[in-house]
């Protein structure tokens, strides 16, 4: 761009001075189109690296003639049109040769170009002066700050997909783009099209490294205010990767409305999202006002699977909890909610402070098992609150309600009927849940000794019982009677013996009723 500059001395003259700046570069045409014409879709390469020296010419008349011959020049760089500083040192440049008033030469004052408007001072003596004669100063303004873009600086362009406007490329080791700032934002990617705000690239090293000092705030930001990703990784390796040096958190992610982190993975022999820890502590943690980890799956597999296979004093999964849940396993299909297996200690270990509620808890809301254990079961403590007598599972020759007192049929062996007849050494239990007492622990081996009817073999239960023989007392023996799974007063001691199913604990006055007795065969 020409700028044109005429100082009158009327001391010495009149001098007048016409300057031509440029500034050395890669220059690209209007509209965005590439100057390298072999290969359009390449930008022109620099050869020789680019630095501060800008070129400068322009022309000098002496009292209205043009100059010719050697002058020495003085150019000074200033940050005001008058007064003002100084900026840098005096180029001095002797003996340029000045041919019908023009001279061409290079200036270099370092990159001085940073925003800030400045101003060039240029001062001459020719043959005949007795000094330097200084021509004014003369605002710089377009191709100087080739050399440094100005503040709030808009670059306009139409390029093609994937390419820039502007296009940073370091060869070296580097960075493309540094962007730094004392209070703002570094560098702020804004597209207002269906494409990426900021996209950073690199063949071996990290396409966007983002730094930050204070433990208030992140290297990397990234927000959303649609309803998109606020941060998306999209890699062959990892697609995110949050590291913390210091005591911060490697990954943060929080919703308002949503998951505050997902992870998706299409691989069955690796995790979603997988918590590894190797400094001792947790490899996955959850804390919520909620449960704190929720486990689910909606095919059939796992909801929640704790593998431990480092030591031998590794758990599977660890679930604890002040107030509510420790550990919580939903699964909507057709397998196990909870699923912890160890190598060398505890599948699932379940610990609790609280002196009335359990460390682990098992309920089954459709009838079936709330606990099933496949393999030996071992306990310091057995208590039983859901019943009060030993049963064992038998299969009846003839149907029978709870309270019956059962017999062995000697005509079907392994099989029980109700009694018939009065002192019957067959004698062998009751059938269980009379009066409301259900069983607190039933025998039984699958497949071998099976049966449909829970009988009391030992504990209390409610025995149907009549008083044929007297009125009944606690403490009485109780016997067969000759009424069809009645029980009633044993008083021959002879008779009686083997043909006991144990002592009365309530009494009957007359008739028949339920009596609770404590089952003791003798």
């Amino acid at each position: 761009m020409n700028r044109k500059l005429i100082v009158d001395w009327v001391t010495r003259g009149t001098v007048s001075l016409a300057i031509l700046i440029g500034a050395s570069g890669r220059v690209q045409a209007q509209g965005g189109q590439p100057l390298n014409p072999d290969n359009p879709n390449q930008p022109q390469a620099i050869t020789t690296q680019v630095g501060s020296a800008f070129s400068y010419q322009g022309q000098i008349k002496k009292s209205g003639s043009a100059v010719n011959g050697a002058c020495d020049f003085q150019f000074s760089l200033w940050n005001d049109g008058g007064a003002g500083a100084q900026i840098g040192n005096i180029q001095t440049q002797n003996g340029i040769v000045v041919k019908n008033g023009l001279f061409t030469t290079q200036l270099d004052f370092g990159n001085r170009f940073t925003g800030d408007i400045r101003w060039l001072q240029i001062a001459v003596k020719c043959a005949g002066d007795s000094g330097f004669i200084v021509l004014g100063r003369q605002m710089l303004t377009s191709s100087p700050y080739a050399l440094g873009l100005m503040p709030e600086t808009i670059v306009n362009g139409n390029v093609p997909e994937n390419r820039g406007v502007i296009r940073a490329n370091n060869t070296g080791a580097g960075f493309g783009l540094w962007g730094e700032s004392a209070n703002g934002a570094g560098v702020v990617g804004v597209s207002k099209g269906a494409w990426i705000g900021v996209y950073g690239e690199s063949a071996q090293y990290h396409g966007i490294v983002g730094t930050a000092f204070s433990q208030y705030h992140s290297g990397v930001v990234g927000e959303n205010k649609g309803d998109g990703w606020g941060v998306y990784g999209l890699s062959k390796g990892s697609g995110v990767v949050g590291k913390s040096l210091g005591s911060g958190i490697g990954v943060y992610g929080e919703s308002k409305d949503y998951e505050g982190v997902r992870g998706v993975s299409y691989n069955i022999n690796h995790g979603a999202i997988v918590g590894v820890h190797e400094g001792g502590g947790w490899g996955m943690y959850g804390l919520s006002k909620g449960n704190g980890i929720v486990g689910e799956s909606t095919n059939g597999a796992v909801g929640v699977f704790g593998r431990s296979s480092g030591g031998t004093q590794g758990t599977g999964v660890w679930g604890e909890s002040s107030t509510g849940a420790g550990v919580v396993g939903v699964n909507t299909a057709n397998w196990i909610g909870v699923y912890g297996k160890s190598t060398n200690f505890h599948g699932i270990y379940a610990e609790s402070a609280s002196a009335t509620n359990a460390a682990l808890y098992a309920k089954n809301t459709g009838g079936g098992k709330a606990a099933f254990f496949d393999g030996r079961a071992t306990t310091r403590i057995f208590e039983i609150i859901g019943g009060s007598d030993l049963a064992e599972r038998f299969n009846l020759s003839i149907e029978a309600e709870p309270g019956t007192l059962l017999v062995i049929d000697e005509v079907k062996p392994g099989l029980l009927k109700p009694s018939t007849t009065t002192y019957d050494t067959k004698i062998a239990g009751i059938v269980s849940g009379a009066g409301g007492v259900n069983p607190g622990l039933t025998l039984h081996q699958e497949g071998v000794l099976e049966g449909n009817t829970e009988v009391a073999i030992a504990g209390r239960v409610y025995v149907k019982a009549t008083t044929a023989n007297g009125a009944i007392k606690p403490g009485d023996l109780l016997t067969t009677s000759d009424v069809a799974g009645y029980a009633m007063k044993a008083t021959d001691r002879e008779r009686a013996y083997g043909a006991v199913i144990g002592k009365a604990m309530t009494g009957l006055e007359s008739g028949t009723g339920l009596v609770l007795v404590l089952v003791n065969l003798q």
